[in-house]
């Protein structure tokens, strides 16, 4: 468990879709509908075998719009300026 989790933000940056655990920020991260990759179940070992195999088993296209989806979030949601300033309104919100 972790509250934004770097490895799936570095994923993301680097353009690659991401198989999560449906916990903490990774549903806000990665989609609830396969935007940015799949998120399984994490007491059901046959949900992550079940988004493993949808995965692997894209074609070229699907992969690509998957992998171009990734990036895009990351450009537009991680950029320093844009962290800073919701950090900002975090701290001024209270």
């Amino acid at each position: 468990y972790e509250g934004l989790p770097n490895v799936v933000c570095e994923s993301l940056a680097m353009g690659r879709p991401v198989l999560a655990s449906r916990v903490c920020e990774h549903p806000h991260l990665v989609g609830e509908n396969a935007e940015r990759g799949f998120l399984f179940n994490l007491d059901d070992p046959k949900s992550l075998s079940n988004k493993m195999e949808k995965i692997t088993s894209m074609d070229l296209i699907e992969w690509e719009k998957l992998t171009w989806r990734c990036r895009a979030y990351a450009k537009n949601n991680f950029r320093l300026q844009k962290m800073v300033d919701s950090f900002e309104n975090i701290i001024r919100s209270e």
